[in-house]
């Protein structure tokens, strides 16, 4: 049995990425639930990198671009846990989702500023619920992730000022809401960062923020 000191394989994850088409990227990803011997897939969607006034569209099974850190694989993120904040709103996987992702730029102002709007199935929109033996969300505000009742709707706006040649600024607001006619639950996600370049190289300071709130019925 695996306990929380051991070191052991969670899983195993094969990525497929590639451009199917000029402008049209696809990506894929079977995971191997090593503890449970089984293989499920995490992700598997297209992204349309090169629509007409300089928008995007992303479609498929993915982890929805919300917030800073639920878009990014856990392998990717520079922290082995994942947040509390993202367990305990989204849960312990963070949110993944089917449906599509749209993205375009504002066009005509000095700033560049991203107009964001999602719709998603809303039936997965947890991670795949462990048994109580076994979950590592942690309840410290003795509540459950947020559960939606009907498709899931996205709205954001992000954007980005560069205020010395090697310092940025990003700010943005993300909301998702399930669409069950009343509005009875939604998520706000406000987001905060810091972005310093050292000149001549890769390295860099980043320090982010995001404020997770909760509107939900009951």
């Amino acid at each position: 049995e695996f306990t929380d000191e051991d070191l052991y394989f969670r899983e195993v994850e094969l990525a497929l990425q590639g451009y199917i088409y000029p402008g049209v990227r696809a990506e894929f990803y079977p995971v191997l639930e090593v503890e449970e011997g089984k293989v499920e897939i995490e992700e598997a969607f297209a992204n349309f990198w090169t629509l007409p006034f300089n928008s995007s569209l992303l479609v498929g099974r993915h982890r929805i671009r919300f917030g800073l850190v639920n878009p990014i694989h856990q392998h990717h993120r520079d922290y082995v846990d994942v947040p509390l904040a993202v367990q305990n709103f989204l849960g312990a996987e963070g949110y993944i989702d089917e449906g599509i992702n749209f993205s375009v730029m504002v066009p005509k102002i000095s700033i560049p500023v991203e107009l964001g709007f999602g719709l998603f199935d809303g039936d997965k929109s947890l991670a795949e619920e462990e048994e109580d033996n076994g979950s590592r969300t942690l309840e410290i505000f003795e509540s459950e992730p947020v559960e939606f009742s009907d498709h899931v709707f996205l709205a954001k706006i992000n954007t980005n000022l560069l205020i010395l040649p090697n310092f940025d600024i990003s700010m943005g607001y993300h909301v998702l809401w399930d669409g069950n006619g009343t509005g009875d639950t939604a998520i706000h996600n406000g987001q905060f960062s810091l972005r310093y370049r050292f000149p001549n190289s890769w390295s860099k300071i980043l320090w982010q923020n995001e404020l997770y709130v909760a509107d939900v019925d009951n």
